[in-house]
């Protein structure tokens, strides 16, 4: 039984693959004339497999063009997958030889008088897809006849080939808007999605052709294709900025969730924000929300991240928060939709970091989660950290920080340092977490640790000395050339703090200057350099007094509330300590032991094998001349770098959620930044421009116009020109006589049908034409 079913098997993959002789190479001879053969043959099937032949080469990148009139004959077929497969022929080597494609077109408009639609449709697609110039005004003829199509299929065809023929043929824009314009009034979702497509890719600054189908387009939107609702959601977007005022409560990038007094306060917004006085403009407004919130809930991604940015660009306040399920729901997906979730999810919490606060166990990590995932989710993780979720964060944090992967530890200490500076209230634990890595063997965690202590340190340096003393007993036993660069780099910004420890650290690193790698060497100088200055002039006198106003001033804005006494004893205190630095520092011995230190890392750094080490030296060395030189000073204590810890994403929130260019952090082309908001009522629209002028069955109304037309003007459509598909021959012969004579009649859409009428149109003819005799025959004919 098994032998069979393998045998069944192989039969069968022989005969659907007998398409692959010894053909993959194209210089086979023998193989070019087989096809030839074949499609010359006077057997159909014969025809069809070389019809396959053909196209499986050109899906190789083999030129097949030889072959182009053979498959012209073919196109005849009545098989409907081969007329497919001549049709993407055609449409692949139209470009490549035009004259060739042209012999091919006469054929083609055949197809436009076939009985199915389905040949119909690929005929007017294939014909657009010929991109020869010269043929735009037959396709712009052959589109004109298709709109007026029985079939949906066919019009939705004609709306694509519309896109072509204004991409060959830019010119033609007037008539495309036109016939784009009749079109909004069909009734049938598919061809109205795709005229919507067809309207952003050929005028989307054309808003007024949407003010009349607004209300019909928010009202319709979840009948949709899933991907028309896509194209929808940006058009109503643009549609919005340009034609609403910005609502009072609006999720805009000018308000801030974590600013609870410019939330609250109504004065400011009432001040800057004009108020919405139409109901009107607010019914169409609240429309296009209601209408948006339903599509959340979609399986498509794409609708539900087209939904959230709309709701996140106009949406109020209450509505942002109804967009946090869905696109945690997409962290369920795929990879690559979970990156694209991540990273938009991170853009909303830059700006809105309580949005997601309530969601944080959504971003723990998983061990099968790819770099690229656990790098955002850390970074999510730091940025929605607040005073309710922080301890439980933090936990996970630290979990990280023992992983065998060194990336993400370094990532996990990295969102730890960032938790700590923006909740100053749990800087203490953090630091308190990291001092204990120090001792850890992993040379990753004691590196990020120590940097991000250094970090936190620098953000208030007075009530964190203690922690500078930690890290100095540890510098013996640090080998990290980048932690021990940090420790002496704290103990350098806080030498005024620690004038004892800064003497005893200058001592240590001068035993072991010569054996330090370059990078430590530079940071010893520039200790030493500053140290040398401070016992040799009276910058620490100049500096003690400004730390003494400035102290008495912290003390005055934080402590009004304290009497004076209180006051009086933390000045004296201050005041002591500041008076014992200064003995330190006047301290003969002292300066004669910083002198001669000074001097021999100097004569070592001087003949060190490094020129950058050498050249600082030579610079330091004329800066010291004159110690008490102010402009000496300034350079070496310049001040400090910006100690902030920025995320790998920031600058996300600046894009419109859910491009491209947000997702990869960088503008591409194509891209367009969201219009502003209307500030004046004045620019608004009129709200009767939105009112539905046409909500009837174009089918209907056609057979109406035209039936009426027929029975009242029967002696004047037996006078007309019947219209018929042009061929190339006549179409190029008879161009100057058109133009004399398109102006002096007009052509009734009746005839530009050539295919036959079932015998249930004719009675629905029949009676639709005795219930509307009283019509007027001037009516303008509505869309098929």
């Amino acid at each position: 039984m098994l032998q069979e079913v393998i045998d069944f098997a192989n039969n069968f993959r022989g005969s659907s693959l007998m398409i692959l002789p010894s053909m993959y190479s194209k210089e086979n001879e023998s193989t070019s004339n087989e096809i030839s053969k074949l499609l010359n043959s006077e057997c159909e099937k014969e025809r069809a497999v070389g019809v396959k032949k053909v196209i499986y080469l050109m899906s190789h990148g083999i030129d097949v063009s030889e072959y182009f009139l053979p498959i012209v004959k073919n196109v005849a077929s009545s098989d409907l997958e081969i007329q497919k497969l001549i049709y993407i022929y055609i449409t692949r080597y139209a470009e490549y030889d035009p004259n060739l494609a042209l012999l091919s077109i006469n054929t083609i408009q055949k197809g436009l008088n076939h009985k199915n639609p389905l040949i119909r449709g690929m005929s007017i697609r294939t014909l657009s897809g010929i991109r020869v110039t010269a043929i735009s005004k037959i396709i712009l003829l052959e589109i004109k006849r298709c709109i007026m199509d029985m079939s949906f299929y066919v019009r939705k065809s004609a709306i694509i080939s519309m896109i072509k023929c204004y991409r060959l043929d830019p010119s033609c824009i007037s008539t495309v808007i036109e016939y784009l314009s009749l079109l909004f009034n069909d009734k049938s979702h598919m061809v109205f999605g795709s005229a919507l497509f067809a309207f952003q890719e050929i005028c989307p600054e054309r808003l007024d052709l949407i003010h009349p189908h607004y209300r019909r387009i928010c009202r319709t939107l979840h009948e949709l294709n899933e991907w028309d609702q896509t194209i929808v959601l940006n058009i109503l977007l643009v549609y919005a900025r340009k034609c609403f005022l910005i609502p009072d409560n609006v999720a805009c990038h000018d308000h801030n969730l974590n600013k609870e007094e410019k939330f609250y306060s109504s004065d400011e917004s009432d001040q800057k924000t004009p108020k919405l006085k139409n109901n009107t403009l607010n019914e169409d407004f609240n429309l296009l929300l209601t209408s948006v919130v339903p599509l959340l809930k979609s399986r498509n991604n794409s609708v539900v991240m087209a939904a959230c940015k709309i709701l996140y660009h106009i949406g109020s306040l209450t509505k942002l928060h109804e967009l946090v399920k869905p696109l945690i729901r997409l962290l369920k997906g795929t990879p690559d939709i979970q990156y694209i979730a991540l990273t938009n999810i991170v853009a909303i919490s830059i700006k809105y970091p309580t949005v997601f606060s309530s969601f944080y166990k959504h971003f723990f990590i998983y061990p099968s989660d790819s770099e690229k995932i656990w790098k955002l989710k850390f970074e999510i993780l730091s940025l929605i950290a607040t005073k309710e979720n922080v301890i439980n964060i933090l936990k996970e944090l630290k979990w990280h920080t023992k992983s065998l992967n060194p990336n993400i530890v370094s990532n996990a200490i990295k969102s730890i340092g960032y938790c700590a500076i923006n909740h100053c209230f749990i800087s203490e634990l953090c630091l308190q977490s990291l001092m204990t890595n120090i001792n850890s063997s992993n040379d990753v965690l004691v590196e990020e640790s120590v940097s991000v202590i250094s970090q936190l340190i620098q953000l208030n340096p007075k009530d964190h000395l203690h922690y500078i003393e930690q890290l100095v007993l540890y510098y013996d036993s640090i080998c990290i050339a980048s932690v021990r660069t940090s420790i002496i780099y704290l103990v350098s910004e806080n030498i005024f703090s620690l004038p004892k420890l800064s003497l005893d650290m200058l001592r240590i690193l001068a035993k072991s200057f010569s054996q330090q790698e370059e990078v430590v060497k530079n940071q010893i100088l520039i200790f030493a350099t500053k140290l040398y200055i401070i016992y040799n002039s009276d910058c620490f006198k100049k500096k003690s007094d400004d730390f003494l106003t400035a102290f008495l001033e912290k003390l005055d804005i934080s402590s009004n509330s304290n009497n004076n006494n209180t006051f009086s004893d933390l000045i004296l205190e201050e005041n002591e300590i500041l008076t014992k630095n200064i003995a330190i520092y006047n301290n003969s011995s002292n300066k004669q032991i910083v002198t001669k230190l000074y001097d021999y890392i100097m004569l070592l750094s001087r003949y060190d094998f490094s020129f950058d080490i050498r050249d600082r030296t030579r610079l330091y060395k004329f800066l010291t001349l004159n110690p008490t030189s102010l402009f000496s000073q300034r350079i070496i204590f310049s001040l400090r770098p910006n100690t902030k810890i920025i995320t790998n994403s920031m600058g996300r929130e600046a894009y419109t959620l859910g491009s491209s260019s947000l997702t990869l952090l960088k503008t591409i082309k194509g891209y367009n930044n969201l219009p502003n908001w209307l500030n004046d009522i004045t620019q608004l629209p009129n709200s009767d421009l939105r009112e539905e002028k046409f909500n009837e069955d174009t089918n209907c109304n056609f057979l109406k116009n035209s039936t009426s037309k027929k029975t009242e003007n029967s002696s004047i459509l037996l006078n007309l020109k019947t219209f018929e598909a042009q061929r190339l021959d006549n179409f190029y012969k008879s161009n100057t006589d058109s133009e004399n004579t398109d102006s002096d009649h007009t052509i009734d859409f009746e005839t530009d049908f050539n295919y036959e009428k079932s015998t249930d149109s004719e009675n629905i003819e029949k009676e639709i034409s005795s219930e509307n005799e009283d019509i007027n025959s001037d009516k303008a004919i509505p869309l098929l």
